[in-house]
């Protein structure tokens, strides 16, 4: 199940501000072992700095379907042709899903051969992902955190803490609202798209913004008491048994598989 943790209006896009904003964030965790192991964001590297700032203990990871997206928004057209294209995906993809550090090089190498008519996709790739950040979306490094399989902030499931920024709904000057999400055990719909959905568009002031997202946040409370009831009440037949018994109405199907 997922919910809205908390928003933030700020009046602009620099560190200070959402230093500010992941701080009151912060203090929501009530002890300080319960804090975010992995944050995943874009490479906005405005909160990347701000996250290693007010969570220096955590490990931030970039999101792979944005790489993954930016890559090809700006590989494509050098390369063109279609049986290059694929052979170049084929190369980066085994490269991002590389699960060995002493393999690492090996792959890029390949990727290298496979763009070498077109050196302006090595460097783009080289100078903006890989030499600055691989450790933080190539799997040789990444998994050695436990994020669960979370790798997106597209769609998420059994993470801990992910942060997403939507700017495109609001219509009065550099106002930005920060969406925190905390994500419990589910697959679930972009995150992203639940509040664009609400909005349905783009005139709205800050007055009409603000009841939309407490509408949000009274919906997704009436899912999670739902969600809750219908976890711990419908059972399984075969934890109908009485070695389970003790267990059935106390704990959710989730924990009884």
């Amino acid at each position: 199940m997922t919910f809205s943790a908390g928003f933030a209006y700020l009046d602009g896009e620099c560190v200070n501000n959402v230093v500010w904003a992941l701080e009151q964030f912060r203090g929501l965790f009530l002890r300080r072992d319960g804090l975010p192991g992995v944050i995943v964001t874009d490479r906005d590297l405005t909160l990347m700095n701000a996250v290693e700032t007010v969570f220096p203990e955590c490990t931030n990871l970039l999101c792979i379907f944005h790489i993954d997206k930016n890559v090809k928004a700006k590989c494509k057209s050098p390369i063109g042709q279609k049986n290059a294209w694929e052979y170049v995906m084929d190369a980066w993809g085994s490269l991002v899903d590389c699960r060995f550090e002493h393999q690492f090089d090996d792959c890029l190498k390949k990727f290298k051969i496979a763009c070498s008519p077109w050196p302006m996709v090595v460097d783009y790739v080289n100078e903006t992902w890989i030499i600055p950040h691989k450790e933080k979306f190539v799997k040789a490094w990444m998994n050695k955190v436990m994020h669960l399989g979370n790798t997106t902030t597209n769609r998420y499931e059994n993470v801990d803490v992910f942060f997403i920024r939507v700017d495109e709904f609001m219509d009065f000057n550099y106002c930005i609202c920060l969406l925190f999400f905390v994500y419990l055990k589910c697959r679930v719909e972009s995150a992203h798209w639940a509040l664009k959905r609400l909005l349905q568009n783009s005139h709205g002031d800050l007055c009409s913004v603000w009841d939309t997202m407490d509408t949000m946040i009274m919906l997704q409370h009436t899912e999670i008491k739902a969600s809750f009831e219908t976890s711990t009440h419908v059972v399984g037949h075969v934890f109908k048994v009485t070695l389970y018994k003790r267990l059935l109405d106390m704990v959710s199907r989730y924990a009884l598989n």
